[in-house]
C-alpha cells in the first residue's frame, strides 16, 4: 500500500492511455456551465497560491464568502454553475442510516458556520455534511500558525526517454478543534434551519474541550467528564436535527495532545454517550439522532511510548491495527453506534515523505513535509494509510455481517479514488475535504457520474 523510494515508480502505458480517454472523455460531456464554474475556481485558487496567502485565512475567506452567498440568497449562481444532474442516489450506510447520495463533507468543512454548509447543501446538494467539531465551551484552538499546504510537481519515469508530471497535494493542520462553543453554532443552525430545508443529511461533530481533556486520565471521574463534554455539546442540537440526522463523536484528532487515549477506554465512553443521547432525546420528546464514531488512522495520542495499561488492546504501533480495528466494531455496535467514519489525519511519519521524484533512471530523490509543518497530514500524504485501514474495516465488517455503516475517505482527490472506496473497499460512502479544496466543487459531480454510470453499464 506504500511507495517504495527505493525504486523509481513505473506505469503501464495502456492503463496511462485509458485513463487519459477516461480525463478527455468526462471533460467533453461537461454542460459547459460546468466548465465555466471549473475554470472560475481554478483561477481563484491559482491567485491565493500565488499570494501566498495562509492557508487558514484562505479556508475562513472561503467560508465567509459562503456564508454571505447565503445570506444575501445568491447561491443560485453557484448552483447554476455546479449541481449535478446525478445527485439523487440513495444509499444505506449500514442497517439503520440512510444518505440520499454517498459523497459529503466530513468535520472542518464548514467548522463553526451553518450557513455555508446550506450554502453548499443548495450548490452541490451532497449526501451529507457535518458541522464541528463543536465543543462545549468557546475554545481558540492551537496556537497559529496552524494550517500548512505542501504542494509539488514531481517526475516519475514511464520510460527511460520519457517521465510523467504529477501534482503532490497535502494539507497540514494543528488546529485543534476551535470552536465558538456549541450555543452559538446551535442558534446559528436553528436560524438557518428556518429558511432552509436541507438535502443533506447532517452530522453534528462535538468534541470534548482540551481543558477536559489534560486533566489527569487516572482521575475517577476522567471519563466521566469527557462524556460530559460531549453531551452539553450535543444538548443544544438534539432538537433542531431531523429524523436520520447524526451526531458525531468527535475523539479521533491528533491535535488534542492525549485525546486518543480515550480509546483505551471506549466501550465506557460510548456507553456513557449512548446512554446520554437517549435521555437527551426523551427530555426534549424528539426521535434519538443516530450516533457516529469518528476512528483515528493512528492508535495512540503519542506514538512510539507505552501506553498505562500493559493489556490494553492499543499497543504502540503508529497505524491502527487490524485487531484494534475489530475491537472497536464490537464495541460500536454493544454500545448501538449507527456507523463509523475514518480516517480523517494522521501523524504518521510514512505520511510525511513526498512521493519519490525521478527526473530520470539515474536521478533520484526522496523529500519530505518540512519539520515546522506539525500535525496531522491530510491530502496525498494520508491517502495510502487511509485505503489500506479502510480496506481492512470494511472486510471486517463484512465478515461480521455487522449493521454497522462505513464512511470513508482520507486523501480522496479523483472520481476514481471515490470509485475505489465504494466498489473495490467496500465503504457505503465517501467524504473529502482537501480533495475538494485542490479540485473544486466539480469534484462532487464527476464522482457521482461516475458512479452512476458503473452502476448504469
Amino acid at each position: 500500500m506504500f511507495i517504495d523510494d527505493s525504486q523509481p515508480v513505473r506505469y503501464d502505458m495502456l492503463h496511462i492511455y485509458n485513463s487519459t480517454l477516461t480525463y478527455i472523455e468526462r471533460e467533453t460531456r461537461m454542460p459547459f456551465r460546468m466548465k465555466l464554474g471549473n475554470v472560475l475556481y481554478q483561477m481563484i485558487r491559482s491567485i491565493f497560491f500565488a499570494l501566498q496567502i495562509d492557508a487558514e485565512k484562505s479556508h475562513d475567506m472561503l467560508t465567509i464568502f459562503l456564508v454571505w452567498t447565503w445570506r444575501l440568497h445568491l447561491v443560485w449562481i453557484l448552483r447554476w454553475l455546479y449541481h449535478s444532474p446525478y445527485t439523487n442516489q440513495p444509499v444505506m450506510a449500514g442497517e439503520s442510516f440512510s444518505l440520499p447520495n454517498f459523497f459529503g463533507f466530513p468535520g472542518g468543512a464548514f467548522k463553526n458556520w451553518p450557513e455555508a454548509a446550506a450554502a453548499v447543501d443548495e450548490m452541490c446538494e451532497p449526501g451529507f455534511l457535518t458541522i464541528g467539531g463543536v465543543t462545549l465551551r468557546p475554545q481558540n484552538g492551537n496556537k497559529k500558525t496552524r494550517i500548512w499546504r505542501v504542494f509539488r510537481i514531481w517526475h516519475e519515469v514511464i520510460t527511460l526517454l520519457d517521465s510523467s508530471k504529477r501534482t503532490y497535494w497535502t494539507i497540514v493542520n494543528w488546529l485543534g478543534f476551535p470552536s465558538d462553543g456549541c450555543e452559538r453554532v446551535a442558534q446559528r443552525l436553528k436560524k438557518v434551519m428556518k429558511r432552509h430545508v436541507f438535502f443533506a443529511r447532517l452530522i453534528i461533530q462535538v468534541a470534548p474541550n482540551r481543558t477536559t481533556v489534560e486533566r489527569d486520565p487516572t482521575l475517577p471521574d476522567y471519563l466521566y467528564l469527557i462524556a460530559q463534554d460531549l453531551l452539553l455539546a450535543a444538548r443544544p442540537f438534539i432538537p433542531l436535527l431531523r429524523k436520520g440526522d447524526c451526531i458525531e463523536i468527535g475523539v479521533s484528532s491528533p491535535n488534542t495532545p492525549g485525546l486518543l487515549a480515550v480509546f483505551l477506554r471506549l466501550e465506557e465512553l460510548l456507553a456513557l454517550v449512548q446512554e446520554g443521547i437517549g435521555t437527551l432525546a426523551e427530555e426534549f420528546g424528539v426521535p434519538t439522532p443516530l450516533l457516529l464514531l469518528k476512528l483515528p488512522p493512528d492508535n495512540t495520542a503519542k506514538p512510539h511510548e507505552p501506553l498505562p495499561e500493559r493489556d490494553a488492546v492499543f499497543v504502540t504501533y503508529n497505524s491502527i491495527t487490524d485487531e484494534q480495528l475489530e475491537h472497536i466494531i464490537v464495541i460500536a455496535e454493544k454500545c448501538g453506534f449507527a456507523g463509523l467514519v475514518g480516517f480523517n489525519t494522521t501523524t504518521d511519519p510514512r505520511a510525511r515523505v513526498i512521493r519519490h521524484e525521478t527526473r530520470n533512471a539515474f536521478d533520484q530523490e526522496t523529500y519530505f513535509i518540512p519539520d515546522q509543518a506539525q500535525g496531522g497530514v491530510s491530502g496525498d500524504g494520508l491517502y495510502p494509510i487511509a485505503e489500506d485501514r479502510a480496506r481492512v474495516l470494511a472486510a471486517i465488517l463484512r465478515r461480521r455481517k455487522s449493521r454497522l455503516g462505513f464512511i470513508g475517505g482520507g486523501g480522496i482527490r479523483t472520481p476514481e479514488q471515490v470509485e475505489h472506496f465504494l466498489f473495490d473497499i467496500g465503504a457505503h460512502a465517501v467524504f473529502s475535504l482537501s480533495g475538494s479544496i485542490l479540485e473544486g466543487p466539480l469534484l462532487i459531480h464527476q464522482s457521482l457520474e461516475t458512479v452512476y454510470r458503473r452502476k448504469a453499464a
